[in-house]
């Protein structure tokens, strides 16, 4: 199984994340007994590339999937054990950037053509007062029109 540790700088909504790879390919980790493809918990022996408390992000090959690090446990001298949870978007980001959608709301472009009850809308009441050129004989006629 090979390992790589990066460094992610972006926020876990975002699909394509910016993230620099910390030292090398690592072919030393080790699963702990059954995996979880959500949360895969691995082992590091004899490990001293570089120091993996700098590193909040991987990718596992074997499992094909990049990884939160959740937690990095160590249990002797240069043994680590590495918790990590799936990163569902940067994993299936070609999957989600190959769809086509309508996007009826989004967080800060709204439209007024899609009715949504969270995008807040101002309405002003406008009123003219306009004098018809001929008057009115005998009725009283009041015009009220609606929208915009």
């Amino acid at each position: 199984m090979t390992v790589k540790f990066y460094k992610n700088y972006s926020n876990k909504n975002v699909v394509d994340k910016s993230i620099s790879q910390i030292g090398s390919d690592i072919t030393t980790a080790v699963i702990v007994d059954n995996v979880s493809v959500t949360d895969p918990v691995f082992r590091l022996h004899d490990f001293t590339d570089f120091n993996p408390a700098t590193a909040n992000y991987c990718y596992i090959d074997t499992l094909n999937r990049y990884y939160y690090i959740t937690d990095i446990t160590i249990l002797t001298n240069n043994v680590y054990l590495i918790h990590c949870h799936v990163d569902v978007l940067k994993t299936y980001a070609g999957g989600i950037r190959g769809n086509t959608a309508m996007v009826a709301r989004q967080q800060n472009i709204g439209s007024l053509y899609y009715q949504d009850g969270f995008m807040k809308t101002k309405a002003y009441s406008k009123y003219d007062i306009l004098q018809f050129p001929s008057g009115f004989n005998d009725y009283h006629y009041v015009l009220t029109v609606a929208g915009s």
